[in-house]
């Protein structure tokens, strides 16, 4: 026999879930992170850049009642280094040419930066950084606080580990270059691993998670609706409490904010988030036919 005793058990304050991947008649949760107080929604300035998967990613940390923070990563790949610079000018490129290349980089990071802030009508703060050096801890610091507890959230390769690092002032967590011709990570943290920064935890804890391949929500209709307020309230004034929203529906709010192309609606945004709604829906229908048995819980390790 051990020389222990369960004597109570404390329920976690937040809970980020996500439905477990793969096909199933039951629909499977799979917990993410328990008592998390600020989740960093790491995501970097390439072409793995994906404004859908932030949305869901802030939906759910939202529905969970995380405060979500988006942070842009690898930076330094929208600016004109000394190194490029250099070798401009070794190949005698013209100064209207090199001018040309800052203006292109700097478009595209007005792009991801304009991208991100459109999130929840601009209501979750969004950072661009250079995960390597000092600068994680400047721009993080209102977010480094005992008794605070942080995950870090987002796709292999963005710059999660990275970003540990620095935090951490020491190498941390293992991390591995993208593939260069697809901008994808490498799949190098594996496990769920929680970390004590400062002196005596004095800069708070931060969990490393893995990259999800797959990220369907769960349950997520608060967290849908706080990403997409300015959608749903549009809704509201439709005609019809089950209005579809779809094109030639009579005294659908929606199209007719579409219609009038002055901004209001865009298309793209609708289109996610009327995807969303629908997985929600299908999720339900698993549910209902699965009767009191059809939600189960793949717990995996925390």
């Amino acid at each position: 026999t051990y020389p222990y005793k369960l004597h109570h058990i404390l329920h976690h304050q937040t809970l980020i879930r996500r439905t477990a991947p793969g096909n199933s008649k039951h629909r499977k949760t799979q917990p993410i992170a328990a008592n998390i107080d600020t989740a960093f929604v790491v995501s970097s300035c390439n072409q793995d850049f994906n404004v859908a998967r932030l949305e869901r990613y802030v939906a759910m940390a939202m529905d969970a009642n995380v405060r979500p923070v988006i942070i842009l990563t690898k930076r330094d790949l929208c600016e004109l280094g000394e190194k490029e610079e250099g070798e401009a000018e070794n190949e005698e490129e013209s100064e209207e040419e090199r001018e040309e290349l800052r203006e292109d980089l700097e478009w595209m990071k007005d792009y991801y930066l304009l991208q991100a802030k459109t999130i929840a009508n601009g209501t979750v703060p969004v950072l661009l950084l250079d995960a390597r050096g000092d600068e994680p801890q400047i721009a993080l610091q209102p977010y480094l606080r005992r008794g605070q507890t942080i995950a870090f959230l987002g796709s292999s390769g963005v710059g999660k580990s990275t970003l540990l690092n620095s935090l951490g002032n020491s190498t941390l967590a293992p991390t591995a270059a993208i593939h260069s011709d697809s901008g994808q990570g490498r799949h190098t943290t594996t496990r769920r691993r929680i970390f004590v920064l400062g002196e005596s935890g004095d800069q708070g804890c931060v969990l490393d998670t893995p990259g999800l391949r797959e990220l369907k929500l769960v349950d997520s209709k608060k967290g849908v609706e706080e990403v997409f307020g300015d959608l749903v309230a549009i809704a509201q004034k439709c005609k019809f409490n089950d209005c579809s929203h779809a094109e030639g529906t009579p005294g659908c709010a929606i199209m007719e904010a579409v219609e009038r192309e002055d901004g209001t609606v865009d298309e793209e945004r609708l289109e996610r988030w009327e995807k969303l709604l629908e997985e929600e829906r299908a999720m339900e229908k698993v549910k209902i036919r699965g009767g009191r048995g059809g939600e189960q819980v793949n717990k995996g390790p925390l």
